[in-house]
């Protein structure tokens, strides 16, 4: 870790490794504090997630309490759940699989969460471009390869499939290749997540399965005259490939997230188009039977083992965060570091956009009454939200007890302000106040918000009409547990 080199003092907080044993921390501490059980459940069982899932809240809990200069998060293992945390340190997040492939298609709750974040950090152009789409300005900062010590003894004709096995790596497509070049043969080494099934009777190839320690990685990186990456899925970077890279061995792949990027910069191997296996086996050809452009791949390797260093990309990230001294300035623009003026503005816009939506529901024919319902509820969730940002936006850069007491003075503000919104408005603060204490009662925000959310359909259509066949006037009451102050106390 090269951080540490640079004169910062790094905690590197994470979990137990699996599957072998991890480098001893050089001038950095770590801290095995994530997912203390689960962790120590063998393999790849399916059997440790509920209980990983459980201990997930202890994960959001440390990184909502987490004081540092920098807080520089890696993974992201829950997004619907993680999008409630609000960070007390300017924070960082690196999108090394850009939108995880399980979550890919929840684009607003991930342009939510990444918005939490001071800065978004990918390894590739293209995939700055991915979050630009997103409406996410990140910056690129490549990722390094991982060097390595193997020493080359192969035959002139091995294609190495590394890596942990899974669908979206191609490895039939691997196999395919190999098939097609009578004089190649294939050699994989990695864990399977998957069922291998036919793939295990493929000809001229070698299965080297499980996790190897670093001395077997090294000797198949060794064994390999090329590497080769068929991969389906859209991700930013591949740690595999990156070994190979850091080893000198030259790439195939298919032309998908960020992998053609090294390759292409360093003249580092082939990209083909994805999917096309008969492109994959002509660049494949081209460098098993051409020594010359072997040679040249190979240097274009070097060429990204010397320039591609954790060096490099610890200054790249130091440099991201030196503007970090004016997150206080930044986290309060538009809302003002005095609480009674921070909220001036922004709570009677809340109350107003949920008014609106009531309004809307009842003048509404009953055919339509319920999807209004559902908006009046998505409003007040909304309004809630966003007087708990405003909050934290500066609470995060403050000490412990300034933090308090800007708290404090601020719930103030927001009860003052609340009671000034007028009678038309208890309906709003009242159902802002059901909002807060379902988020009282649970830790887990996506348990309450279903409950709720399953509730509009039966609840909508008995107040969209009174047993007459008008649209029913009459409101909901306020309980005296729904008044401003409940609000302004745990709009968090």
């Amino acid at each position: 870790m090269p951080w540490p080199r640079a004169g910062a003092e790094v905690e590197l907080a994470t979990t137990r490794f699996r599957f072998g044993e991890v480098p001893a921390a050089a001038g950095y501490a770590r801290s095995e504090r994530f997912y203390p059980l689960s962790s120590r459940v063998p393999g790849r069982s399916r059997a440790r997630l509920p209980l990983r899932a459980a201990e997930h809240l202890g994960v959001m809990a440390w990184l909502a309490r987490a004081r540092a200069d920098v807080l520089h998060v890696q993974w992201l293992a829950a997004p619907q759940a993680d999008a409630f945390v609000r960070f007390r340190s300017p924070s960082v997040f690196t999108a090394h699989d850009l939108l995880p492939r399980r979550t890919a298609s929840k684009r607003e709750l991930w342009r939510r969460l990444l918005a939490r974040f001071d800065r978004v950090v990918v390894h590739t152009v293209r995939g700055a471009a991915a979050m630009h789409e997103l409406g996410v300005e990140a910056r690129v900062i490549p990722h390094p390869v991982y060097p390595s010590a193997a020493v080359r003894a192969d035959n002139g004709a091995t294609i190495l499939a590394l890596g942990v096995i899974r669908p979206y790596k191609g490895l039939a497509d691997a196999v395919e290749v190999v098939r097609r070049l009578p004089d190649a043969r294939l050699l994989v080494a990695g864990d399977p997540a998957m069922p291998l099934g036919e793939l295990r009777n493929a000809s001229r190839t070698e299965w080297r399965l499980g996790y190897l320690p670093q001395s077997e990685l090294d000797r198949a990186l060794g064994d390999a005259t090329i590497a080769i990456f068929p991969y389906r899925a859209e991700l930013d970077q591949s740690g595999a490939m990156l070994q190979a890279l850091g080893a000198g061995v030259p790439v195939v792949v298919y032309d998908v997230g960020g992998l053609a990027e090294p390759v292409e910069r360093f003249g580092a191997g082939r990209v083909v188009p994805a999917g096309d296996v008969e492109a994959l086996t002509e660049a494949a050809r081209g460098l098993l039977s051409d020594g010359t452009a072997l040679a040249a791949a190979r240097a274009g390797a070097e060429r990204a083992r010397a320039e591609l260093t954790w060096d490099a990309s610890a200054a790249a990230i130091s440099l991201s965060t030196a503007s970090f001294a004016d997150v206080p300035a930044r986290a309060v623009s538009g809302c003002d570091r005095t609480p009674a003026r921070a909220v001036r503005t922004g709570v009677p816009e809340v109350i107003d956009e949920a008014r609106e939506r009531l309004d809307a529901y009842n003048r509404a024919e009953r055919d339509e009454a319920e999807e209004l319902y559902g908006d009046y509820i998505d409003a007040v969730e909304t309004g809630t939200e966003l007087l708990a940002d405003m909050r934290w936006e500066y609470i995060r850069t403050l000490d412990e007890a300034a933090a308090e007491e800007y708290e404090a003075e601020f719930n103030r503000a927001v009860t003052k302000r609340l009671r000034r919104s007028g009678s038309r408005s208890r309906i709003v603060r009242s159902a802002m106040a059901e909002v807060v204490r379902a988020r009282e009662r649970t830790a887990d925000f996506r348990l309450a918000r279903d409950r709720r959310a399953s509730g509009r359909a039966s609840r909508a259509p008995r107040r969209a009409r009174s047993r007459c066949g008008r649209r029913a006037r009459k409101r909901p009451r306020a309980s005296s547990s729904g008044s401003p102050r409940t609000i302004a106390r745990c709009c968090s």
